[in-house]
């Protein structure tokens, strides 16, 4: 594959979908692309938002795309359907933050409006909202095989919704720089998140990726060795030799 730009300005998520050479990219150019990375080909382009695009996921059950943009909308897109299936105006500003349970069946965005809100993917509406202040939403991600939700903020507060009340079910002050990055494991059991930061004068400041372990409620591990912020990070699918990998 010959290497091209395929955006207009900087790609600000990815996503993997079912067809393993594919993969979704959203844009601050404001379009989104479903794109065939072995041959370099785009498969499908979405212009639907009015500002760039923050966030995207593959809903494998409902067979969809999931995006959210700086203009404070949600869209639910289908392949080769050009305007969106479900629009909402979401938010009061930037969303932040977008996840979906298993099923597809909800949707949890979150903003720098401080809020959290679930909707449901078939009506479009609002089945709950919360708004916590100085809860500055910089990440959600449904815990697999729970109702329930993990989201990280500029309060440092490292906080665990009940998708069912949507009332904090967990609450655990962070030490160190607030997380921009998160993930969960498959077993629902540790919290990975990747942190602010630069690098000044040869110190570390911030930058850090750590792994904190839910029941225990402290940090298992913490590495450092990054000069700027940690804006991406996951755990890595379970192998015979290493049960939790991880990348940042």
């Amino acid at each position: 594959m010959t290497e091209s730009a395929i955006h207009s300005d900087s790609i600000l998520a990815l996503a993997k979908v079912d067809e393993p050479s594919h993969v979704l990219t959203a844009s601050d150019d404001s379009s989104l692309l479903m794109f065939n990375w072995q041959t370099g080909e785009k498969v499908w382009q979405w212009d639907v938002h009015e500002r760039g695009v923050k966030k995207v996921l593959w809903g494998a059950t409902a067979k969809a795309v999931f995006s959210a943009s700086r203009d404070a909308s949600i869209c639910v897109l289908k392949q080769d359907v050009p305007d969106p299936v479900l629009r909402i105006d979401a938010h009061k500003l930037v969303i932040s933050a977008l996840t979906t349970d298993a099923e597809n069946r909800f949707l949890c965005s979150g903003s720098r409006d401080c809020s959290l809100s679930l909707w449901d993917v078939t009506t479009g509406k609002s089945t709950a909202t919360k708004n916590i202040r100085r809860n500055v939403v910089t990440g959600a991600v449904w815990i697999p095989g729970e109702d329930a939700i993990f989201q990280t903020s500029e309060d440092l507060q490292l906080r665990v919704w009940d998708a069912r009340t949507w009332q904090i079910a967990q609450s655990v002050k962070t030490d160190h720089h607030f997380a921009l990055s998160s993930d969960v494991s498959s077993d629902g059991r540790y919290l990975l998140i990747g942190n602010n930061g630069f690098s000044s004068s040869g110190q570390l400041d911030g930058c850090e990726c750590q792994v904190w372990d839910r029941r225990m409620e402290k940090v298992l591990v913490e590495y450092k060795g990054h000069e700027q912020s940690v804006n991406s990070i996951c755990f890595l699918p379970q192998t015979s030799d290493r049960s939790n990998l991880w990348y940042e």
